[in-house]
């Protein structure tokens, strides 16, 4: 199907290489599949922590970072650390520095087991800039660095997040990974959950999908029921190599972070159960004009129709007193009521 110069030039360019590489060959190179915490993290790969602004992503990624440079710490979940202990590259792009130094003295962290990409630790990193792209990979190939973290993703370009050119960043993160074969996490944001959400998704990660495309491996941190903000819950909501673990309660306070049972969220109240729930919270106390209580009821989005057959459902009796009907709960098993209304 091709033809002239086009044939010339792809038989030319197949001359340059008469060998070309296999699968057996790459496998050679990147070796198998591991875990630097399984299920959660793994080696070789872009992982991705994303949660709300202020939600606490930086504190749990230095707490999951920590039993690779301390011996006998375990991770969330309670399983030990397998690999060899060594140093953590963490590039900060948030400005970030004396927060983390304070949280690892709190916690006892070595200081010279956290390192960064230049000799200056103050230098604003910027992955657009080939030279510092260069210094990360560099820093990233020592074989006292165990894992790589990026934190933030935002900050560390210069371009705008909802542009698909982002791909060309995530992708050198996801190479220098599978290069160095260690576990490179980045922490993102989510935005913020609306009304229509859900369970947590990958959907609520911010900006481009390009950002999410070479990641195996998203964690997320949110609070399923914001009534306790204080009760977080760290899921996996991508996984392209494992069965998702299960969730992990998280709080974090002055001392640490507590790790638990995962909070969920809220139990959908339907219509008919809510306005039961308002009806018996009325006339607990006592007999109410009918129209008070239909007002309130109709201030709280409850239709008329609705109202009703939880009337009936719950026994609820009316009687009129000189011009005006009154509602109240039904005594002694029976309906009080002389006409219903």
């Amino acid at each position: 199907w091709l033809r002239g110069r086009d044939r010339a030039n792809l038989l030319a360019v197949a001359d340059l290489d008469k060998q070309p590489a296999t699968w057996a060959d790459t496998e050679k190179l990147i070796g198998d599949i591991s875990w630097m915490w399984q299920g959660w993290v793994v080696n070789g790969f872009l992982n991705i922590l994303a949660g709300e602004s202020g939600a606490g992503k930086s504190t749990l990624l230095l707490r999951i970072c920590q039993p690779v440079i301390m011996p006998g710490i375990k991770f969330p979940d309670g399983t030990p650390y397998q690999g060899e202990l060594g140093r953590v590259l963490w590039v900060e792009c948030e400005a970030a520095e004396a927060l983390n130094i304070q949280r690892a003295k709190r916690w006892g962290i070595p200081l010279d087991a956290m390192i960064t990409p230049f000799s200056d630790p103050l230098i604003q990193v910027n992955l657009d800039d080939q030279n510092h792209q260069a210094a990360v990979t560099a820093a990233a190939m020592r074989p006292d660095v165990k894992i790589v973290v990026i934190d933030s993703l935002r900050g560390a370009h210069r371009g705008d997040e909802n542009s698909s050119e982002l791909v060309s960043l995530v992708m050198y993160l996801a190479a220098l990974a599978r290069d160095t074969g260690k576990p490179l996490i980045a922490t993102h944001h989510l935005r913020k959950r609306s009304a229509f959400d859900g369970e947590l998704s990958q959907d609520r990660l911010r900006g481009s999908s390009a950002i999410v495309q070479p990641a195996r491996v998203i964690m997320g941190l949110d609070c399923p029921n914001y009534d306790q903000p204080e009760n977080k819950r760290l899921s996996v909501i991508k996984s392209n190599l494992a069965a998702k673990p299960k969730p992990i309660g998280v709080t974090i306070n002055d001392n640490g972070i507590i790790f638990g049972a995962a909070p969920e969220m809220p139990r959908a109240v339907s219509a008919r159960d809510k306005a039961a729930q308002l009806l018996l919270e009325l006339l607990s106390d006592g007999e109410k004009p009918a129209n008070e209580v239909i007002s309130t009821l109709a201030q709280a989005g409850i239709s008329e129709s609705t109202l009703n057959r939880t009337k009936e459902r719950l026994g609820i009796g009316a009687r009129r007193i000189n011009n005006t009907w009154y509602w109240q709960l039904p005594t002694n098993g029976g309906t009080p009521n002389d006409t219903n209304n």
